[in-house]
C-alpha cells in the first residue's frame, strides 16, 4: 500500500533535529514507519539565550539557513505533513516570537514554541513501555530543560518540566533552587507511586547506552550501575580525550557529563536500578502526533507553496 511522508523539526537548546518518515498503512489497520532522512544541526541556541536572554543575529541567520534547507528537503521527499517545534531556549528568548515571524516570512514554515507540558506529552507519546500495573517515568534531558512524564496503564498521570538542562548547566545558568526542587518532587513521587521504572530519551542517554559495556540489548535496558561507570570514565577525561577515544561530536562531548548527572539524580531519587532507552525523541513524538491527527481528519497540514 502507498504511504505518506511525514517530517518534523525539534529545535532544542543544544541542536536541531530534522527527520522524514514514510508511514504505510497495513490491511489490519496497523501503521509501519520507515525513516527516510535524519539530520542533526548543532545550533546551540542556549549559548545566547541562557546568558544574554535573546537570540543573536548570527544564530537567527543560522536558523533561517536551516529552515530554507528544510523547505527544499520537504519538497524533495514529497512530504505531506510537517511540524516544527521549539523548546526551552525559544520559550525563554525575549525575541523568540519575533524570530519565529522572520522564519515564517522568509520560508513559509511555521515554528511552534511549545510549552514544557506539551513537550513532555509528545516525548511520552510513543508508549514504548509495557502497559501493565507498573509506573513508568519518561525522562528527557535537553539542553535547557528536563521533562518528566509518569505513565500508568499507558496514560499520563503526572507531568513536570524543570528549567535544568545540559547547556544551562555548562553555562552555570541554572537558577538557585531548581536542582533541589527537582530532587524534592522526584522523592515525593517515589513516596506516592511504588516501583517507578525509567524510560530515557535524548541523544545523551542514547550515547551512554551505546558506550556501556553492560546492557540488555533485547529489552534496551541500561543498568544504572553501567550508566554510572561510563559517566565516571567520561568525566575523568578532557573534552578532547572524549572526542578522540569515543568518536564523540564536539557538541556532544561537553553536554554528556551534565546529562549523566541529571539521569543519575533522577534514578537515585526514584530508586530505579535501570533505565529503558527506546531510541525515541521529540521528533518521533511530533510525527506520531501528526500521523494520529492526519489519519483522523484525512487533511495534510503542509503547504509549501511554489
Amino acid at each position: 500500500m502507498i504511504g505518506e511522508n511525514y517530517a518534523a523539526v525539534d529545535l532544542g537548546s543544544n541542536a536541531a533535529r530534522f527527520i522524514v518518515k514514510s508511514v504505510v498503512p497495513h490491511a489490519d489497520g496497523s501503521l509501519q514507519s520507515v525513516t527516510l532522512l535524519y539530520l542533526r544541526v548543532p545550533i546551540r541556541l542556549g549559548d545566547d539565550v541562557f546568558i544574554k536572554g535573546k537570540i543573536s543575529e548570527e544564530k537567527e541567520t543560522e536558523l533561517l539557513q536551516m529552515f530554507k534547507a528544510a523547505c527544499h528537503l520537504l519538497k524533495l521527499c514529497n512530504v505531506s505533513c510537517f511540524r516544527a517545534c521549539a523548546t526551552s531556549s525559544m520559550r525563554e528568548a525575549k525575541n523568540g516570537k519575533e524570530v519565529v515571524k522572520h522564519i515564517h516570512a522568509k520560508t513559509g514554515l511555521t515554528l511552534d514554541i511549545i510549552s514544557g507540558k506539551e513537550e513532555a506529552e509528545l516525548l511520552s507519546s510513543h508508549r514504548s513501555a509495557p502497559m501493565g500495573d507498573d509506573y513508568y517515568m519518561y525522562v528527557d534531558v535537553g539542553g535547557g530543560s528536563t521533562e518528566l512524564s509518569l505513565l500508568h496503564g499507558g496514560e499520563v498521570i503526572e507531568s513536570r518540566s524543570f528549567p535544568i538542562g545540559t547547556v544551562r548547566m555548562l553555562l552555570n545558568a541554572v537558577r538557585d533552587g531548581v536542582g533541589e526542587e527537582l530532587e524534592r518532587e522526584l522523592t515525593d513521587l517515589r513516596k506516592k507511586y511504588p516501583a517507578i521504572h525509567l524510560v530515557g530519551s535524548g541523544g545523551n542517554i542514547e550515547k551512554y547506552y551505546r558506550l556501556a559495556d553492560s546492557k540488555d540489548k533485547i529489552n534496551k535496558q541500561l543498568p544504572i550501575s553501567s550508566l554510572k561507570s561510563t559517566y565516571e570514565e567520561l568525566k575523568n577525561l578532557s573534552i578532547e580525550e572524549r572526542i578522540a577515544r569515543y568518536s564523540l561530536k564536539r557538541d556532544r562531548a561537553d553536554v554528556i557529563i551534565p546529562a549523566g548527572t541529571i539521569f543519575l539524580t533522577v534514578a537515585k531519587c526514584v530508586g530505579a536500578q535501570s533505565i529503558m532507552v527506546p531510541m525515541y525523541g521529540l521528533v518521533d513524538g511530533i510525527i506520531a502526533q501528526l500521523v494520529r491527527n492526519n489519519w483522523k481528519t484525512g487533511n495534510p497540514i503542509l503547504n509549501l507553496g511554489d
